[in-house]
């Protein structure tokens, strides 16, 4: 059946390395559609990104004709200048294949992320999730940022650092180079680790080869369950995961006293000591905390500028729970 609504239509994405959300609203800020599918990160997520995007959008329509669509912005984590462009115009591609030939805007999902929880344009993101990274924000702009390089040269205190940092320390109290630690039972069941070598070591070796990064990153609630239980080791990758956080802020904010701070990613937004920690010694040093657990917010708040809508105030739309794809398809 066709759709008879002629009103126009945005779509705000929020494409991380665990997950590719899309959220579609009218021009009267109610929402449509909210549908989330597998990672979509173009450096570090595995599977085939596109698809996972156009997946997210068409269920995310609803049905709705995507020909009233006149607007997307897209925050996509590894969209920074380095591959910016040709980010852009892979997305640009992935719309018009679901027919959604609109203006793009694609930031990086750090815009996207401080857009949707600040409550004025100044101020401090801190992110973790797959990744990590700190960045200052002036007027709505990024004008200063700390980290997110990537799993391979830097994302310091992300769910891929904590999830490797803990692997590598069991692995060596299991060789007799570190410390007996209670991951070396706790990161067998999700590593899926089996007795198939003969020796424990090449087990784990076997186990790890097939590891992504956002599967990595998932293994954070086992890290910070041995931490929960006491475990020193666990508790020594939690901690150095808070300084490495809170090193990164430390470079953006530059002693500016009074801050507003984002903290944003799923590591940070989630109960647990990463959060406790970093959220401890930031309020300790006067600054002012917000959490941004819906990133795809600031992504809508984009594309009604680009659209030349009246501001759009996140707080204002209500989505409701994502369709997953999985459960969907």
């Amino acid at each position: 059946m066709s759709d008879p609504n002629p009103a126009p239509l945005l779509i705000g994405l929020d494409v991380g390395g665990t997950s590719t959300k899309a959220a579609v609203l009218d021009a009267a800020g109610q929402a449509l559609g909210h549908a989330t599918a597998a990672g979509g990160n173009h450096r570090s997520s595995a599977g085939d990104v596109s698809a996972y995007l156009r997946q997210a959008v068409t269920t995310a329509l609803a049905g709705a004709d995507p020909a009233r669509v006149v607007a997307v912005a897209a925050g996509i984590a590894g969209a920074g200048s380095a591959a910016g462009s040709e980010v852009a115009e892979r997305v640009a591609g992935d719309l018009a294949q679901v027919g959604v030939v609109a203006p793009l805007d694609v930031r990086t999902d750090l815009d996207i992320a401080f857009l949707a929880a600040a409550p004025a344009g100044d101020g401090v993101l801190l992110l973790s999730g797959t990744g990590a990274v700190a960045g200052r924000y002036r007027d709505g702009r990024l004008t200063r940022r700390c980290d997110g390089l990537g799993w391979r040269l830097g994302d310091e205190g992300s769910g891929y650092w904590i999830g490797a940092a803990a692997l590598r320390a069991a692995v060596a109290a299991l060789d007799g180079r570190g410390a007996p630690t209670r991951l070396t039972e706790t990161l067998a069941g999700p590593l899926d680790v089996r007795a198939v070598t003969g020796d424990v070591r090449q087990d784990w070796v076997r186990a790890a080869a097939a590891l992504t990064v956002g599967r990595t990153a998932a293994l954070v609630p086992a890290v910070v369950s041995a931490a929960d239980a006491g475990d020193p080791v666990a508790a020594g990758v939690v901690e150095a995961a808070v300084e490495r956080l809170l090193g990164s802020f430390a470079v953006v904010a530059d002693g500016a006293p009074g801050l507003d701070v984002v903290l944003a990613g799923g590591v940070l937004t989630a109960d647990g000591p990463v959060r406790d920690g970093v959220s401890r010694a930031l309020v300790e040093a006067g600054h002012r905390l917000h959490l941004s657990t819906r990133p795809v917010l600031g992504a809508l708040v984009l594309a009604a500028q680009l659209a030349g809508m009246p501001q759009l105030a996140p707080a204002s739309v209500t989505l409701p729970a994502p369709v997953r794809i999985d459960e969907a398809s």
